[in-house]
Order: structure tokens, then C-alpha cells, then sequence
């Protein structure tokens, strides 16, 4: 089974706060579902949206979160 991620989570992934996920999410920005009315965002979706909305100069911090995801889908 796919990894499921929280607010939390992600927001810890991406370095933002979960108010800015709940926003993100609010204006369909982020990739997201509702199960059970709780809010969560599988692995590789997220992945693959950070991809697509990386600009061409990357920072650390982004290449430290692309890192990050690399390990977590590695271990499923």
C-alpha cells in the first residue's frame, strides 16, 4: 500500500507550515484527499507535484526535500 501523509508531514517535507498546506490545499494547489474528512496526500503525488513546480535554480533546501522523498519511496 502507498504511503499516506498528514499536514503535518508534508508541511515537514516542504519546510512550511501546516497553515500554508491547509492553503495550498483550500485553492487545490497540492494534490490532496479527503479520507474520513482527515486531509491526506499520498507520497508520490507529492513527489511528483514538487517536481513539476521546482524552477530551474534549485536551492539546498529542495534538494534536500527531493532527497527526503527518494528515501521515503525507497522504503515502500
Amino acid at each position: 500500500m502507498e504511503e499516506l501523509l498528514t499536514i503535518q508531514e508534508v508541511a515537514g517535507l516542504l519546510k512550511v507550515s501546516p497553515w500554508t498546506i491547509r492553503t495550498w490545499c483550500s485553492k487545490k494547489y497540492i494534490p490532496y484527499f479527503k479520507l474520513r474528512g482527515l486531509v491526506r496526500f499520498r507520497a508520490r503525488e507529492v513527489e511528483i507535484w514538487l517536481r513539476k513546480n521546482i524552477s530551474q535554480g534549485r536551492s539546498k533546501s529542495r534538494l534536500d526535500i527531493e532527497e527526503k522523498m527518494a528515501e521515503n519511496g525507497a522504503q515502500n
